[in-house]
């Protein structure tokens, strides 16, 4: 009984290292943010959603009122909260920088 009990608790001890060499495989990659486990570690910040050239929806104020439109992205970048902001062609104003979020697919 004891080497049943002795198996066991080996098979356990291998399963915690093994576990632990997926986890560490998994902080390579790392998270979108700051890992609160790790304080000092910054992961990439996230890829834009939209790249120069795509036509995106948004809405905006043309032509003396708020309307929906569909843009083209000009321009991209990153503000300091590490989020991106695009620059988009007529119709909208095109010294307005968007916010990631306020875009849609068009």
């Amino acid at each position: 009984m004891s080497e049943q009990n002795q198996d066991k608790e080996e098979q356990a001890v291998t399963q915690q290292e093994e576990q632990g060499e997926e986890s560490e495989e998994q902080h390579k990659d790392g998270p979108a943010h700051k890992s609160s486990i790790t304080p000092k570690v910054w992961a990439d910040q996230h890829l834009p959603e939209f790249e120069r050239g795509d036509e995106v929806g948004v809405t905006s104020f043309v032509q003396g009122a708020t309307r929906k439109v569909v843009a083209t992205v000009m321009e991209r970048r990153a503000n300091r909260r590490g989020y991106w902001e695009y620059r988009l062609g007529s119709p909208v104003d095109q010294s307005k920088w968007f916010a990631e979020s306020e875009l849609v697919w068009a």
